[in-house]
């Protein structure tokens, strides 16, 4: 299993994954351009579980303030990159670079189910309802160099690829 985990990522495409183990210079190029997008990979395949945890206990009722509606029950997902500046954030362009492609991989992999499948089948929680599936992405850049003109900009990640399971995807 450890070794199927060095060959293949749920999120992360196979072509993208194989230029993370190559050293040649346009392999290194693309891992370059593709490394925050490949650690929110990571990071959200670790946290599925608590995040489908979390979901299903909201969809139940339990952990709701009393402040919040308890018929409500939000299916968007939303990703927080505390620290961010100029360097993924100087442009649209450059926002749609750093990721881009996490986006697009998530709403790939939501699309396909192998999220749910890939935790089903590492015995780390069962398969979840519908209920728990995500809708939306919200990826919120917070830092002390944000340029102004991106401050509050909603922007369309996934304009190539519009599926259900990502609608409204916004950074």
């Amino acid at each position: 299993a450890q070794h199927s985990q060095l060959v293949s990522h749920v999120i992360v495409p196979a072509g993208p994954l194989a230029a993370f183990r190559r050293t040649t210079p346009k392999a290194q190029a693309a891992s370059a351009n593709l490394t925050r997008s490949g650690t929110m990979s990571e990071a959200v395949l670790r946290l599925w579980p608590l995040i489908c945890f979390r979901r299903r206990m909201r969809a139940m009722g339990l952990g709701v303030l009393p402040v919040q509606d308890k018929n409500h029950h939000s299916k968007t997902l939303t990703i927080h990159i505390l620290g961010a500046d100029g360097v993924e954030c100087s442009s649209e362009e450059s926002v749609r670079k750093s990721v881009g492609p996490f986006v697009r991989w998530m709403d790939s992999a939501l699309q396909s189910g192998s999220l749910g499948r890939a935790q089903n089948s590492l015995g780390r929680m069962p398969a979840y309802p519908p209920s728990t599936s995500i809708d939306s992405l919200l990826i919120e850049f917070s830092g002390p160099n944000m340029p102004s003109t991106l401050i509050g900009k909603e922007l369309d990640l996934l304009t190539q690829t519009k599926s259900q399971s990502a609608a409204g995807l916004v950074s």
